[in-house]
């Protein structure tokens, strides 16, 4: 069993992320330097700009970086079920096995979201997480990617076809 004192440990995250705040918290006292929060979108600020190695009171290292621009999701889709499968259980219940679970007729998901059987925030990361998940895998997989815009591409020509003949229905009347 590893402690504290055994570790060195970094803290990545989005800049603004409270990374600081955090390292605040553990050594108890104001080291690092942090930012207000943005009123306009919530965000916090850049405001840690080199990385700084910290000794913990109780042994160890705590390293404190700045902030990336953005986190990403480096898992496939399988491993987002895997990690969740609380939700891949409740979605084999579902009416539909295409179920998007967002307001179809006899989603189990929603169902279960709606009866507080499952946390709302944790439905939320799911279906974020899965979503980021399924674009990771569309990249990687060309022939799904070519397939994926071919039918986006079909989905453009119908709603500009359908517009074109509402056009020509307003013409003729």
């Amino acid at each position: 069993k590893k402690r504290t004192r055994d570790l060195t440990v970094t803290m990545i995250g989005e800049s603004g992320a409270g990374k600081s705040t955090l390292l605040n918290a553990l050594l108890g006292e104001d080291i690092g330097a942090t930012g207000d929060v943005r009123a306009s979108d919530g965000r916090g600020r850049h405001t840690t700009v080199r990385r700084e190695l910290h000794l913990l009171p109780g042994g160890g290292v705590l390293v404190d970086t700045p902030g990336v621009r953005a986190m990403g999701l480096w898992a496939d889709s399988h491993s987002v079920d895997a990690a969740f499968s609380d939700f891949a259980d409740l979605a084999s219940q579902c009416r539909f096995a295409d179920c998007a679970h967002e307001s179809e007729p006899g989603c189990a998901v929603q169902a279960a979201v709606e009866a507080g059987t499952v946390s709302a925030a944790r439905f939320e990361s799911w279906r974020a997480l899965r979503k980021e998940a399924a674009a990771l895998d569309l990249r990687n997989n060309p022939h799904e990617k070519r397939k994926a815009e071919r039918k986006s591409g079909r989905a453009v020509d119908q709603a500009l076809e359908a517009k074109g003949n509402a056009r020509a229905r307003r013409r003729e009347e």
